[in-house]
């Protein structure tokens, strides 16, 4: 295909594969799908969004490139919460955190230098790294890193696999980096959404703000990605933020460059930054509503695969998503297709990057009564 006026830093084409194509025809047919790959907590029912305060537009406009100091001193709040201690000036505000990503990407690589992306994870990842001109390349293991990259996103815990890391492989990875030169990127919007019955916590790294490589060795430059999407559920507010942390020299290097690319934008909506410690003091509510969700539906899920011979919910420890493993015998774009027909919408594995066929990612934030009805689908499906 030509390229045309376009650049290379946006797709050449855009054409979907089978089962998108089928997904469109559905629902433009007016098809009663359930989608299990909606993981916008928006429209999930948890009914919490009756108790939000009033953003106040009133004001002047009052810029700051690093974010409002009342926002970023409610960003410090709520890792003290955690018994994390953060600066708040070593806090970047975004409006999200693709844009997060975005600025990071622009910090730290030149135009065709390599950025480490895991695999499987987010499939966004390879379009804001060509769209900034950067290569990702992926890795399915810390312990196992390609060489020559300037910087390694680790979601933690991941998504859609809902694992973290083990401390073992966070303070391996502190220590490659620092060997390497190479910036950790470390996105934890999910960290607030434990499983039960996961991994003891204790084996577990929760966030990466609060590991660092023992001694006096340098310790590596480190940014930390969360926001309210997540932590809230509030993906329409937009705003997310970066923790720089690092030796000191360097972490305030990053800062102050992170803050000119900021400026450049300033995209940050200001009443959404007033209403920050509001906001993040009203989170616990959400929060308790999606743990309750999810443990009732995650139930409902792995008693009916159980039920399913060679089907399986696979472990994880954290998030808002399942990774279901079916039998060998189709792909898991077939299988995906096949629960198109039952109206049933869930995310073929190939989508995050899983090699293993079988695999099926859904939500877990569905309301119980459409949730029951696409497992009993899901069954379904299995068994036939």
């Amino acid at each position: 295909m030509a390229r045309g006026p376009f650049s290379s830093r946006v797709p050449l084409s855009l054409e979907p594969g089978p089962w998108a194509r089928r997904l469109a025809a559905l629902r433009a047919q007016g098809r009663p799908l359930i989608d299990l790959t909606d993981h916008n907590p928006t429209t999930a029912a948890l009914e919490y969004l009756d108790e939000l305060p009033e953003l106040n537009p009133g004001g002047p406009y009052e810029p700051d490139p690093a974010g409002l100091l009342v926002a970023r001193e409610a960003v410090s709040a709520y890792y003290r919460d955690r018994r994390i201690r953060v600066d708040p000036a070593n806090v970047i505000l975004t409006a999200s955190t693709s844009e997060a990503y975005a600025h990071a990407f622009r910090l730290l690589c030149d135009p065709g230098e390599k950025v480490l992306v895991p695999r499987p994870s987010y499939p966004l990842f390879e379009s804001l790294a060509t769209a900034e001109g950067c290569v990702a390349e992926s890795y399915a293991s810390v312990d196992v890193l390609p060489e020559g990259a300037r910087a390694i996103v680790v979601v933690n815990p991941n998504h859609p696999t809902g694992l973290f890391l083990t401390r073992a492989e966070s303070a391996a990875l502190l220590k490659t980096c620092a060997q390497r030169d190479m910036t950790l990127i470390a996105d934890e919007v999910f960290a607030d959404f434990p499983w039960p019955g996961g991994r003891p916590a204790s084996e577990l790294c929760g966030t990466l703000l609060r590991e660092s490589i023992p001694g006096r060795t340098r310790q590596p430059l480190k940014l930390v990605f969360s926001g309210l999407s997540k932590v809230c559920g509030l993906p329409h507010l937009k705003l997310g933020w970066i923790v720089v942390e690092g030796e000191p020299i360097e972490r305030d290097a990053a800062l102050e460059r992170l803050a000119w690319l900021a400026d450049a934008f300033l995209s940050v909506s200001q009443p959404v930054q007033q209403a920050l410690p509001a906001l993040l003091a009203g989170r616990t509510r959400f929060q308790g509503a999606v743990r309750a969700r999810v443990a009732r539906n995650l139930g409902v899920l792995s008693k009916a695969m159980e039920a399913a011979p060679g089907a399986s919910v696979l472990p994880a420890d954290a998030g808002w998503s399942a990774v279901i493993a079916l039998p060998p015998g189709r792909t898991d774009e077939e299988w995906a297709l096949s629960l198109l027909e039952h109206d049933v919408v869930v995310h073929p594995g190939y989508f995050y990057g899983f090699d293993e066929p079988g695999r099926l990612v859904v939500s877990l934030l569905q309301p119980p009564r459409a949730f029951d009805a696409a497992v009993a689908a899901l069954f379904a499906v299995a068994l036939g």
